[in-house]
């Protein structure tokens, strides 16, 4: 499931079925695992499927550091980045490590990749490596094809999301706007940053600072939930810190989140901002990064051992089943994310 996370979050990302059957098929599925973005020791670096009950390593689906891997809507390919060093750049893998496909080649900062809804285009955020002058581009799925969205290089836009409904929401300076995939005027939906669409693609989570002291002595971060059109905002929670990752539950009824403070915790929230939940507390500031269950049974997260390396972990929605997946000695797992593939579910 896609989240914002760190900011544009959380962002990110993905867990998906254990698959078999030939190259270029949806496979059949057997047994749930997660996709995980191991680093440490730079020899496993790499994009890997994770199995939920064992916390094994089943496939690597690509080598090097990695980030945000996403599954297209067709759960044919798998998005995700890697470099760092002279530049970020998208490339697709299909889910079983077959066909992977470099999509943009340069030395820009390519992130946040977001599907259209049928699976055949991208639409991304370009950066230069000092992280400045932001701008929209789409990309085709075989990278065939390339086109800036945004009407220049300066235009400071990120953290774009591609709704189920063909609109594309993003970010510029402390509002967000959304527009069409053609290109067109951008229309100002409201003010806030991280914009993640819902699955029906009817509502808008985004963060935003609030003050209940505007003399600057009570400043906090809230997280709403915005109607598509602008017309309504549901305030689901408050916090003095700020939230690191957030995700919708796949049936919409409820948002897993995290906030990162002296210690970050975990928790989930209703969709109409009832029944607040902390489900686990004691994190580290980058831990959590939730991610749901298809059945909506479970959130995967991370949470960071003595060690420091982060291990995936889960939950269910209640706080109730907390256990780790993971548990490695030199390396961690990063930003999960559970896919809408089938599969049979974990108990």
């Amino acid at each position: 499931m896609r989240g914002r996370s760190g900011g544009r979050i959380c962002l990110l990302l993905a867990a998906v079925a254990a698959w078999v059957g030939a190259p270029g098929e949806v496979p059949a599925a057997s047994s749930p695992t997660l996709l995980a973005h191991v680093s440490g020791d730079g020899v496993v670096d790499g994009l890997y499927r994770i199995e939920v009950r064992t916390g094994e390593r089943v496939e690597r689906l690509a080598r090097g550091r990695t980030r945000f891997a996403l599954p297209s809507p067709d759960r044919r390919l798998i998005v995700f980045g890697t470099g760092f060093a002279n530049g970020l750049e998208l490339w697709t893998v299909r889910p079983d490590g077959s066909d992977r496909t470099r999509l943009t080649d340069n030395d820009m900062m390519d992130a946040a990749p977001s599907w259209s809804p049928d699976s055949e285009w991208l639409v991304f955020e370009r950066r230069d490596v000092y992280g400045n002058d932001a701008a929209l581009w789409i990309v085709t799925a075989d990278g065939s094809t390339e086109r800036r969205l945004s009407a220049s290089d300066d235009s400071r836009e990120f953290a774009p999301d591609w709704s189920v409904q063909n609109v594309i929401a993003f970010q510029q300076d402390d509002a967000v706007y959304v527009v069409a995939p053609d290109g067109g005027e951008r229309r100002r939906l409201t003010t806030g940053s991280g914009p993640l669409w819902s699955p029906d693609g009817s509502r808008l989570l985004v963060q935003r600072g609030i003050c209940t002291a505007c003399d600057g002595s009570d400043q906090r971060r809230a997280l709403f939930s915005v109607a598509a059109d602008g017309s309504e905002e549901i305030l689901l929670v408050r916090t003095k810190h700020s939230f690191s990752s957030y995700t919708w539950s796949p049936d919409e009824q409820r948002v897993a989140f995290s906030v990162a403070g002296r210690q970050t915790w975990l928790g989930v929230v209703d969709a109409g901002g009832q029944n607040r939940r902390r489900l686990v507390e004691g994190l580290s500031h980058f831990d959590a990064q939730p991610s749901w269950s298809p059945s909506t049974s479970w959130i995967a997260f991370t949470k960071s051992s003595r060690r420091g390396a982060p291990d995936f972990w889960r939950v269910r929605p209640d706080g109730s089943g907390v256990r780790p997946v993971t548990a490695t000695r030199r390396v961690g797992e990063i930003q999960p994310t559970w896919g809408s593939f089938p599969f049979s579910e974990v108990n």
